[in-house]
């Protein structure tokens, strides 16, 4: 949150010195250019399905609300982007146990076991 904060305050520090210096110079198509970098700016802090964190957050909170289709969907992303995911196997695994996927879930609790041997997967 932090980096969140960080980074959209300097996009708009940056638009508004940069706004002081250029909108002198072609105003609408500055406008238009500064409104594209301010939304750009603001669209990953509710949308980034290519952060592990946010993705993990997603799954999570579909699996919470029993929406197992979905989450089951959010974990597959989640471990294509990391592999070596063992929570988002862990997840997934009983994700499928719910969908009544007995299999799936087993070798997902099995890889999940793999990767983390600490891991305490259901029997």
């Amino acid at each position: 949150n932090v980096g969140n904060a960080a980074h959209f305050s300097g996009v708009l520090f940056g638009c508004s010195v940069g706004s002081v210096f250029v909108l002198r110079f072609r105003p609408r198509l500055n406008l238009v250019g500064l409104i594209a970098i301010v939304a750009l700016s603001v669209v990953p802090l509710f949308w980034c399905p290519w952060s592990v964190t946010w993705l993990s957050e997603k799954a999570y909170a579909a699996q919470m609300q029993k929406r197992y289709d979905e989450a089951i969907r959010k974990y597959d992303q989640l471990i294509e982007l990391s592999p070596k995911n063992a929570w988002a196997f862990l997840n997934r695994g009983t994700a499928n146990y719910e969908l009544a996927k007995p299999e799936k879930a087993r070798a997902d609790w099995e890889r999940a076991k793999e990767i983390d041997p600490s891991i305490e997967v259901p029997k």
